[in-house]
């Protein structure tokens, strides 16, 4: 007879009754480790909210520009480039736009509310600045061009105040876009920028 001895293939293994756990100290560091991760990574995740404003007023910054590059060839066009308050005809002639040499002047009734696609009053919100606002009382630059001659359109979101001279640092309005024609330099494009600390 041939009988045939079938190796084990545990073999070498130990295989032991008792089985064994985490100890109580592995699983406190697990938890620790754990605990510090979420306390470094929370911050990223909660601060997506004024990344997502933040790209919102860049994208808002490019439209007001390609809008007043349109709206300055029409000008060409139109021959009202060297007039400093000209009326830009759309192409739909319903809804004219108002320009300063060429280029869509700084306010939202008659200029930009024509050229825009966005919710103001509603996500957004708009005011014109007539005076400079740069250093405020606690100290702090926001540096916003502006005068009555020369007034700068400001686009800010629902929830954020509009910039002032009087309000301090702890206050909700270092986030918005703002618009200002060049007036110095008739041949300037507008100064776009955004101020994006949401």
């Amino acid at each position: 007879m041939n009988t045939k001895q079938h190796s084990n293939p545990l073999r070498g293994f130990q295989t032991s009754q008792q089985q064994q756990g985490f100890t109580l100290i592995e699983l406190i560091i697990v938890i620790v480790i754990l605990g510090i991760l979420a306390v470094t990574a929370a911050p990223r995740f909660l601060n997506m909210q004024s990344d997502a404003q933040a790209a919102t007023l860049n994208g808002i910054r490019a439209a007001m520009d390609s809008a007043s590059k349109m709206v300055q060839g029409k000008a060409l066009i139109q021959s009202v480039q060297g007039q400093q308050n000209g009326t830009v005809e759309r192409v739909d002639g319903v809804n004219n736009v108002t320009t300063r040499f060429g280029y869509p002047i700084a306010a939202w009734t008659g200029s930009f509310e024509n050229l825009l696609d966005i919710d103001v009053p509603g996500e957004f919100q708009q005011t014109v600045v007539t005076t400079r606002i740069s250093t405020r009382q606690n100290g702090t630059n926001l540096n916003i061009p502006g005068s009555a001659n020369n007034p700068t359109l400001v686009i800010f979101p629902a929830g954020y105040e509009a910039p002032d001279n009087s309000r301090n640092n702890s206050e909700n309005d270092t986030c918005f876009v703002y618009y200002k024609n060049n007036i110095a330099n008739n041949t300037q494009r507008p100064e776009i920028e955004v101020v994006g600390d949401c």
